[in-house]
């Protein structure tokens, strides 16, 4: 049995073919299998697109991230040198009182 079907595709100009309709078998004809497989595709690329999206958001969100950690390690370091560059001064200090007031 032959069908003539009229297709409009996103406002442009009607597109006519003839295909072999056998929907009651359940089986697809040719035309049928490579609109569904285009259209798989389209999805296929959108979700790639939406992936590849989240990757960068995430990579940023990871160099953000690692920036900070370097940053505080950065802070926790002169801390500590200053803390030890003032324990280093106390010290001396009470080395000199001690030597000042005879203890030593």
């Amino acid at each position: 049995m032959n069908i003539t079907v009229t297709v409009r595709l996103f406002g442009s100009d009607d597109l006519s073919f003839t295909g072999r309709v056998t929907r009651m078998t359940g089986e697809k004809t040719t035309r049928e299998l490579v609109y569904e497989t285009n259209r798989d595709v389209k999805w296929i690329c959108k979700m790639l697109q939406r992936m590849e999206a989240q990757d960068e958001e995430f990579e940023s969100r990871l160099r953000a991230l690692e920036g900070w950690r370097a940053e505080k390690a950065g802070e926790e370091k002169r801390v500590s040198t200053i803390s030890a560059g003032a324990g280093g001064v106390v010290g001396g200090v009470v080395a000199v009182i001690v030597r000042v007031l005879g203890g030593g």
